[in-house]
């Protein structure tokens, strides 16, 4: 059967199979939505059960405060109830610390199929991981959005914390459109269509500066501006 899902937490839009009265494994690597797509399901059941409304939790950040894009599941109205093994289904159920029989996951669980089956998942994301470690461009992403995501600084229910790159960088303003005080006889230049090119000539042009006291763009004296 086919479940599509759409507007959960990182998830736009996106269709899963799985197979009824069978134990379906989903693997992947961290953040591309498996326990979003558990959540889903499971938030969905439980809302039709207790007439809750637990699925709307898992609304994207970017539509918090819009009334449209809300969760949605589809495919699983004939569904009466899931297990999902995850950590919690663990604690509760596999590692009980007052267990009546002593190593009751050894004993039932953990046979040669299980350790089989362990050992190609192992295998199989290690291959995974390897090409993730040999690919640059992924490893320059990951970076890039690891930035990103630490410039929004601490999580906070509503917008930006203020403390963050980004709300700061909102503060200060726009330094192309508002030109601060001391730089502003430069206004022309910063404002141009073609201010990068002006931006690289002042930067290459630097390593003149300690051939002279004489400034390598005007030929005016600049010995104490190049003091401060």
């Amino acid at each position: 059967m086919n479940i599509s899902i759409k507007n959960c937490n990182n998830i736009d839009e996106g269709t899963i199979s799985i197979d009824v009265s069978r134990l379906n494994i989903k693997y992947a690597i961290n953040g591309t939505g498996k326990s979003t797509i558990s959540k889903a399901i499971t938030s969905y059941l439980k809302d039709r059960k207790e007439n809750s409304n637990e699925l709307k939790n898992l609304k994207p950040f970017k539509y918090l405060n819009t009334s449209e894009n809300n969760p949605e599941i589809f495919g699983i109205e004939h569904l009466k109830e899931v297990k999902v093994f995850d950590e919690e289904y663990v604690n509760k159920y596999v590692f009980l610390p007052d267990e009546l029989v002593q190593g009751s996951f050894d004993i039932f669980i953990r046979d040669e199929e299980y350790e089989k089956g362990i050992k190609e998942i192992t295998e199989l994301t290690s291959t995974i991981q390897n090409k993730f470690a040999e690919d640059k461009d992924i490893e320059e992403l990951i970076n890039d959005f690891n930035e990103l995501s630490s410039s929004f600084g601490k999580p906070v229910k509503n917008g930006i914390h203020g403390s963050s790159n980004i709300s700061k960088a909102f503060k200060g303003g726009n330094k192309v459109l508002n030109v601060p005080t001391e730089i502003e006889e430069y206004k022309d230049f910063i404002q141009s269509e073609s201010n990068f090119k002006w931006i690289k000539w002042i930067i290459e042009g630097r390593i003149y500066l300690d051939l002279t006291d004489n400034c390598p763009y005007c030929i005016a004296d600049i010995s104490k501006k190049k003091i401060k």
